[in-house]
């Protein structure tokens, strides 16, 4: 009896009685409940909107006419409400429906808070077409010029989004993003925040490739990325890492002008010094 009760009320002038009832109905599964959920959609008051995307984001996959309600959801992305273009990306995120999320990445004037929460989302799809996408944006953010503001804090939380990937087939190819992103970034002079992001992100990632890119970061002066790296390192390789940075030193001052082997720079001696220093043997 709770639900027919509960669609009684959803058109009452009351708008809270109207946001309490639908917040009411996704607690059920009965399926005259998603047709009431989507006119919610439109609702003047955003509290019943937001109260109408969690329920339909709470259902996923398996809401019928997808394609459809995706489409509705996805209008809300540019909701005047920012909470509310906040919750439609989640919902879509959960519906995997990747192209309205990407799209709006290309639009003006879209608030850095609601860009991120969509770049969340894609990565919540955990498939090889989402992390495309994330590696194309990261990729475009670290080009970006001073004329996009954004530029900073979508490529840092690319960053670190990528570093939280969890399924194995697909860590391999964050890891080779952000090794691709972190030589684009040394070239381009990253912040402290960044570096220290990227170290954070691949030590999660613990793939070995990463080791000896993630070395060249010592060269950073700042200890808090210092400290990062050496917490990867420690990660990607805890049995031996020690001894490699070890050997890379002693085969630097041994054959410092190796042709086979590029000389470490003085910044990257002297962070594999400190490394030493903070990595008991």
């Amino acid at each position: 009896m709770a639900v027919p009760l509960l669609i009684s009320v959803v058109d009452d002038d009351d708008p809270q009685v109207r946001a309490v009832a639908v917040e009411g109905l996704t607690a059920f599964r009965d399926p005259q409940i998603t047709p009431v959920l989507a006119a919610a959609l439109g609702d003047p008051s955003a509290t019943v909107r937001l109260a109408a995307l969690r329920g339909l984001g709470s259902r996923g996959q398996q809401l019928p006419q997808i394609a459809a309600l995706t489409s509705e959801i996805a209008r809300l992305l540019e909701d005047l409400n920012l909470e509310v273009g906040l919750q439609a990306a989640i919902a879509l995120g959960r519906l995997q429906a990747l192209g309205p999320l990407d799209r709006l990445l290309d639009r003006p004037l879209i608030p850095l808070a609601l860009k991120i929460q969509v770049l969340r989302s894609l990565a919540w799809c955990e498939t090889p077409a989402a992390l495309e996408i994330l590696q194309r944006r990261l990729q475009a953010s670290l080009q970006g010029g001073p004329e996009d503001p954004d530029c900073h804090g979508i490529s840092l939380a690319l960053i670190q989004i990528l570093g939280r990937i969890e399924r194995s087939d697909l860590q391999g190819t964050a890891t080779d993003s952000l090794l691709a992103a972190l030589s684009l970034g040394q070239h381009r002079c990253w912040s402290p925040d960044q570096a220290a992001a990227c170290a954070l992100s691949l030590g999660q990632l613990a793939h070995s490739q990463a080791f000896e890119p993630l070395v060249q970061l010592l060269a950073r002066p700042l200890a808090p990325v210092r400290f990062q790296v050496i917490a990867a390192l420690k990660r990607i390789d805890p049995d031996h890492g020690r001894q490699r940075l070890e050997a890379m030193r002693l085969e630097a001052i041994a054959t410092p002008t190796a042709p086979d082997t590029p000389p470490l720079t003085e910044g990257t001696a002297d962070g594999i010094a400190f490394a030493l220093t903070e990595w008991p043997a």
